[in-house]
């Protein structure tokens, strides 16, 4: 007689060690927030390279101030592990659209803002687990 329950129990989901250990999920974090604390930054006080880049681009200055706030917003978010994972989809967008601007505009590689793509893609797929945990509570 054969038995149909595997030869060893299962373990139950929450025993599962998460994917990504977290003290380098923890170190991307802070280096993405510190890039974008950076970034934000240059681009609200007006350093000359930005202001020459958004005039290149031929958006006014308005959009330099936009995308600056948006990234202050996102390297804030960092802080907080609960809500990383929406700060990576903030700033993966901006710098998705980073890619298309170096590329089609700009006519140069986008190998840093695709680096960011890639860490910040990292960031949201190592805190899935938090997704999951907000939406399971209570309002």
């Amino acid at each position: 007689m054969s038995s149909t329950s595997p030869s060893r129990p299962l373990a139950p989901a929450d025993s599962l060690r998460p994917p990504v250990p977290r003290t380098l999920l923890r170190t991307v974090e802070l280096a993405m927030a510190a890039l974008f604390l950076y970034l934000g930054v240059t681009k609200l006080v007006g350093l000359s390279e930005s202001q020459h880049l958004f005039d290149v681009i031929g958006i006014g200055s308005w959009f330099r101030y936009a995308t600056g706030t948006l990234e202050l917003i996102g390297a804030s978010l960092f802080s907080r592990p609960t809500v990383s994972r929406g700060a990576s989809f903030l700033l993966a967008g901006i710098m998705a659209a980073v890619v298309l601007i170096e590329v089609f505009l700009l006519k140069r590689p986008p190998a840093a803002a695709a680096a960011c793509v890639t860490a910040h893609g990292f960031i949201a797929w190592g805190r899935r687990q938090n997704a999951r945990w907000l939406l399971t509570q209570p309002p």
